[in-house]
């Protein structure tokens, strides 16, 4: 415990070279504010269901960064966070805008939240190392973590929810919940995988699993036509698609199980918001958690 204090005092206090830190909280400002804008652009406008947003990729997008940004940029990333959603609340219009400082006051509590869910995964492994099961174990506890307190924080102290009936209630928190953890899923493996193979300089490791890959996807592109033809065979296929993703990350390891994952990510995703077929909306979301958590840690 004293030695993990001591790390993160070290985080805070380095300040040796000012106007060099100075300039790199701008730039993970600007940048974090573009990726989650963007995110939530995708998650709003192309993956809802029924007026709710099943896949939430922003909380992928924040895990990913606080777990490869030192601590210190912790505080950057929720303010900018916190800046994002005030933006997104003034541009789509969803209710009143409410004051800076009393809304600023409510969200340190759940920001703090955030901080200490993914504080063992910052922690205790130093490195993103997605081929490590206990990482990917506590990868998926931040992000079940994070989007648990955020679907709390809407369903409960958004004065927006404020009407829904008591008993309705759990419905909407599970359906954030779900969202979340579907968003994460998609989203930070695929960030931490590619970060990892670029800091080990191991990009050379994709040079074996390309070609197959590119089979891969040009049998979803073919899959994906058919479907078009026959909408109610997409049970079919999805109760299919665990398979080559575990034989991927039987043969490729942590490597093939991410992007044969993600590969089949954006196939559900064209195909689920097209058509889908006799499948509900709660099926199709449980089983990309199930593919995605099994992939994750299967290759690893």
């Amino acid at each position: 415990m004293y030695q993990t204090l001591m790390q993160v005092k070290k985080e805070f206090l380095n300040t040796s070279n000012a106007g060099e830190l100075l300039i790199r909280h701008l730039l993970v400002t600007a940048c974090y504010a573009v990726c989650f804008l963007i995110f939530y652009a995708l998650s709003k406008n192309f993956f809802t269901h029924q007026g709710w947003s099943t896949w939430f990729m922003p909380n992928g997008i924040r895990v990913a960064a606080m777990l490869i940004l030192p601590i210190r940029y912790w505080p950057t990333l929720l303010f900018t966070e916190f800046s994002c959603n005030r933006f997104i609340t003034v541009y789509y219009g969803t209710f009143a805008l409410p004051p800076f400082f009393a809304t600023f006051g409510k969200v340190i509590l759940m920001y703090s939240a955030y901080s200490l869910v993914a504080l063992p995964a910052k922690l205790l492994l130093k490195k993103v190392s997605m081929n490590n099961v206990k990482y990917c174990i506590l990868l998926i506890t931040a992000l079940i973590g994070q989007s648990m307190v955020a679907a709390t924080n809407l369903t409960y102290f958004v004065e927006f929810y404020s009407n829904v009936p008591a008993e309705r209630k759990i419905e909407i928190w599970l359906s954030f919940v779900t969202g979340g953890v579907i968003g994460g899923l998609l989203v930070s493996p695929l960030i931490l995988g590619c970060y990892q193979l670029i800091t080990t300089q191991r990009i050379h490791l994709l040079n074996k699993t390309t070609l197959y890959l590119s089979s891969y996807a040009l049998l979803l592109i073919a899959i994906y036509r058919y479907l078009q033809i026959d909408p109610g065979s997409l049970y079919v296929v999805v109760a299919l698609a665990l398979m080559p993703v575990l034989f991927f990350a039987y043969s490729f390891g942590w490597t093939g199980a991410l992007f044969a994952t993600a590969l089949t990510n954006l196939f559900l995703a064209a195909s689920v918001y097209g058509h889908s077929g006799t499948l509900t909306m709660q099926q199709i979301q449980l089983f990309v958690i199930v593919l995605n958590i099994s992939a994750l840690l299967f290759g690893a």
